[in-house]
């Protein structure tokens, strides 16, 4: 895993001098929807276009919340749920399709039975890793260049909303 990076965010303190106003919670929603439209167009979407799996295991690939961190957000392969599925007599547990994507991508060790057999292993076509991380400086630069139009959309979506409410 990469070091952590620091990156310098332009014209990105005016906006947030301007937003203020607003309690954290909003500011946090707002910061988060800009996040998440900027991960969407530099890495979500060439991503999907980019690997060589089925459109079944694309829809795998998206952006979600951390779970020790309720402000950041994460793009890449999604591990999704575990299922079901019946095959002849029997119910058989198929893993999630963000598990296998992660086993392609990334491979396996060799792998053997309690016995010792040998059952090979996966050579990894290493793409969505790399893709990610060679993405990052474009992240960076949509949200400089976005993010006051950006936010200026949100909130004029939000007084929309409020003056339908009201």
């Amino acid at each position: 895993m990469p070091e952590s990076v620091k990156f310098e965010l332009q014209g990105t303190s005016e906006v947030l001098a301007a937003l203020d106003a607003l309690d954290y919670k909003t500011l946090v929603s707002i910061i988060k929807a800009v996040e998440r439209k900027a991960l969407r167009e530099t890495i979500v979407s060439p991503l999907r276009s980019a690997i060589p799996y089925g459109p079944e295991s694309k829809k795998m690939i998206g952006i979600a919340g951390s779970k020790t961190d309720k402000t950041a957000l994460k793009a890449g392969v999604m591990a999704g749920r575990r299922t079901t599925k019946k095959s002849g007599d029997k119910t058989v547990s198929v893993p999630p399709l963000g598990v296998i994507i992660r086993w392609l991508d990334l491979g396996t060790e060799i792998r053997t039975t309690k016995k010792g057999a040998n059952r090979g292993r996966i050579t990894g076509k290493n793409v969505v890793q790399p893709f990610i991380l060679n993405n990052v400086d474009n992240v960076v630069e949509y949200f400089n260049t976005n993010f006051g139009d950006e936010v200026n959309n949100i909130l004029l979506k939000r007084l929309k909303n409020i003056a339908r409410k009201g």
